[in-house]
């Protein structure tokens, strides 16, 4: 569970990572990681083993061409071999990213099995579900390993070299966090040499943007590296359309040999309507007699993905604010001390509106708005030390560190107020406020009419704070070239409550948490590793969606666990092939019968899953994954129906419930599966050198929408066509890339959760041409 943090970072060859014009081989690119891992400061196992001459290691990712890589930089792992970490970890690298011309996390995260969407339209945010568990969208998403970006809105990857998950608990660095897993965003690192890249791109709906990468390091030793982006934003769907902007700036400075200073600066702006989704807000009461009844879905092939029921003034407005100072001192060749301070902000405006379907044969149903504000902040402080101290025959890789994370929101939704006689009229308003009774047809919509804004609502609700503090201890123990244990510890000290308008504590715990693992290296080497891993947290539940009641309201924390356990086997560099099995256990948070939001029992994962990442050969590179997935819901209590008077069953509550009890966890699906290769035919025929080509199949299994299993959505399965030509025939290398996505427009439920269900995007073409200079 350590690395020095302070020298594995995520640097930079002369080169960029994109096109150049000294393109190397697969074979050379590894070779030369190779070398820079033979580099690499280790300690040699000897019968004899004294603490003067050992030195952390210093992992360095030099962004080797292709879909290959070979460390981690997430957590207590950072800088770790993926074939030496005891948990699943997935790299999506630069390479991969610009394959696929993926633009933000819902593009990259489909590359691997078991996450999907939940909630709300993938046109406007990115968040995920992993192993069927919701991430946190404030604590799992992370820059450079260390500050929690705020997800609710698309995160870019214009500005990242890689994108990677470690899937599972992570609560001793982290602190409270979900046992789903950590997304980890590594920012592009300054260069040495200076370099400019650029590329213009778009879509087949007339998007049109452009992009520069600006990198080098002066004389004075001072590293830079610029992004900045602007585009419009058209996903195909009518009345959609927007624009978004990214303006990011990674910094190096060693004053001194011994002193590694780093500023990641990044502001993110998107502001489009936002498509209407699904809400069932209205179900089947359960009876005696049937207990689960059915609620009858539209029928998805019926519904064009390009037309939107919502208006066009449905707007989603929204921008973000993210500093993450990075500092390390190499007080010796053993010994590091590393300080990271950051803060997130967050702002963002939103007219969000559902429809609950009335007829699914004609298409008819209401539609409903709500105007919401949030505004959230992160603070985020590290000091850790690490280290490496010898005892006999055994090497102890130490890390004994301090963290505090706050979290503060602000989250409101105007005050309901139905028009008369459930008819719609603007003059029933006082302002943008929940409209009910806007009669729609899905199947051919019409716009509804624009709310007028008569006076401005009148806001009002909590802020609320997350204070999650706490002390760790990792150490991971090298016994032999064969086997290595790791074990850590964390003392907790955790808050919730309101801060405005009275400051009032609602939660509070002081939790130890414990982790242990165990790698066994049959070959005594970096070839083949079994392991077998148990972690145990609290991790802070999500806070109600927008379409509950109480939305906003933040429940306590809830106990969870994770064991795993699995193989790797990486036979030569940059090719990497995962197998595990993993058992979770959480507390299961709902929206009940009455469309409250809160915590009901807990649930359990089991699942295996499999993956081949990396560079089969020069030529060919690979993504493959795949999950098969048990959720069920292990325990809970029933609650009263609509309308019922609050109370026990068989007490003062007459209206019967079902039980969740054994049945599947919603939004999860049993099975999941992703395959994408590329493959570059100037191996095959000297006149298509520069020439690659590329696909990839997405499925996603059926999924609950609602905890009492009350509908499913079907399966789906994506498939996407691709090609690259890279030329020097020019002044400047330039890079023309095509890639057609959802080929044959199929028709599919994208996100599912809590009785709300959107479709999937329409088919797209998408292009962009790059140079180098």
């Amino acid at each position: 569970m350590f690395a020095g943090p302070a020298l594995a970072q995520d640097t930079q060859p002369v080169q960029s990572t994109q096109t150049t014009q000294n393109k190397p081989t697969a074979q050379n690119a590894l070779a030369a990681q190779d070398t820079q891992t033979k580099q690499v400061a280790q300690n040699t196992q000897t019968a004899e083993i004294t603490t003067d001459n050992l030195q952390l290691e210093t992992v360095t990712v030099t962004g080797v061409k292709g879909f290959g890589t070979d460390v981690t930089l997430v957590g207590s792992f950072r800088g770790a071999k993926l074939v030496d970490t005891p948990m699943t970890v997935q790299v999506l690298p630069h390479d991969l990213l610009v394959s696929q011309q993926a633009l933000n996390l819902n593009d990259a995260l489909r590359n691997i099995a078991g996450v999907d969407n939940s909630q709300t339209s993938t046109v406007v945010t990115s968040g995920q579900s992993v192993r069927g568990i919701p991430l946190d969208n404030r604590n799992a998403y992370r820059m450079d390993g260390s500050l929690p970006v705020i997800n609710l809105m698309d995160m870019p990857t214009e500005d990242k070299e890689r994108v990677e998950l470690m899937k599972g608990a992570s609560a001793l660095y982290y602190g409270f966090a979900s046992p789903a897993g950590v997304v980890n965003l590594t920012m592009k690192r300054p260069t040495q040499d200076s370099m400019i890249d650029a590329d213009v791109f778009g879509n087949e709906y007339g998007a049109l943007g452009s992009h520069v990468d600006v990198g080098g390091t002066t004389d004075g030793g001072f590293g830079y590296r610029v992004n900045a982006l602007y585009t419009g934003v058209n996903p195909g769907i009518k009345g959609t359309v927007g624009t978004r902007s990214l303006l990011s700036g990674a910094f190096d400075y060693s004053p001194i040999q011994s002193v590694t200073m780093q500023l990641d600066l990044e502001y993110l702006f998107k502001s489009m309507p936002e498509p209407t989704i699904f809400r069932f807000s209205t179900v089947p009461t359960p009876t005696l007699a049937t207990p689960y009844p059915a609620i009858t879905l539209p029928n998805i092939h019926a519904i064009d993905p390009k037309n939107n029921p919502g208006p066009y003034w449905t707007q989603y407005r929204a921008d973000e604010e993210n500093a993450l100072s990075h500092n390390v001192w190499n007080i010796t060749d053993a010994w590091a001390l590393t300080a990271d301070y950051g803060d997130s902000r967050f702002a963002r405006n939103r007219i969000f509106s559902t429809i609950q379907p009335i007829n699914v044969t004609t298409g008819t149903g209401t539609e409903q708005f709500a105007y919401s504000i949030q505004q959230s902040e992160n603070r985020n402080a590290r000091l850790q030390l690490d280290g490496k101290v010898a005892t006999w025959l055994l090497v102890h890789n130490l890390s004994a560190g301090w963290s505090d994370n706050i979290r503060d929101t602000y989250s409101v939704t105007a005050p309901t107020t139905a028009c008369a006689g459930g008819v719609y009229t603007v003059t029933c308003q006082t302002g943008i406020t929940s409209v009910n009774g806007v009669t729609v047809n899905y199947l051919n919509p019409t716009f509804a009419p624009l709310v007028t804004r008569q006076a401005t609502p009148t806001f009002t609700g909590p802020t609320t704070r997350v204070d999650d503090m706490g002390y760790y201890l990792f150490d991971r123990i090298e016994a032999t070239d064969y086997i290595e244990a790791l074990g850590g510890i964390r003392f907790g000290n955790y808050h919730e409550g309101n801060v405005k308008p009275v400051e009032a504590q609602t939660f509070h715990a002081a939790p130890t948490s414990k982790a242990g693992s165990l790698v066994i290296k049959p070959l005594g080497d970096d070839e083949l590793s079994l392991y077998g891993s148990y972690i145990e947290a609290l991790e802070t539940t999500a806070a109600a969606p927008v379409t509950a009641n109480n939305f906003g309201f933040q429940p306590p924390p809830t106990p969870s666990f994770e064991r795993e356990a699995g193989v790797k086997y990486q036979p030569w560099k940059g090719l990497l092939a995962q197998v595990s099995y993993f058992n979770i256990g959480r507390g299961n948070a709902v929206v009940d019968s009455n469309n409250n939001y809160g915590l009901n029992g807990r649930s359990k994962f089991d699942g295996v899953e499999t993956s081949v990442t990396g560079d089969v050969t020069d030529d060919l590179s690979v993504v493959v994954s795949g999950m098969v997935l048990m959720a069920k819901v292990v325990s809970g209590t029933a609650t009263c129906g609509p309308g019922a008077t609050v109370g026990t069953l068989g007490g003062s509550c007459k209206v019967f419930t079902p039980t969740m009890i054994g049945l599947n966890v919603d939004n999860t699906a049993k099975s999941y599966g992703s395959v994408f290769a590329q493959y570059k035919l100037g191996g095959l025929f000297n006149e298509l050198e520069g020439v690659a080509v590329n696909g990839g199949l997405y499925y996603v299994g059926a999924r609950y929408i609602n905890p009492l299993n009350e509908a499913r959505i079907t399966d789906y399965t994506l498939f996407d066509l691709g090609a690259s030509y890279a030329t020097d025939a020019f002044a400047y290398p330039l890079t023309f890339r095509v890639n057609a996505r959802n080929v044959g427009n199929r028709r599919y439920w994208a996100a599912t959760d809590s009785n709300l269900l959107a479709a999937g995007q329409p088919a797209d073409v998408e292009f962009s041409l790059e140079t180098h200079f």
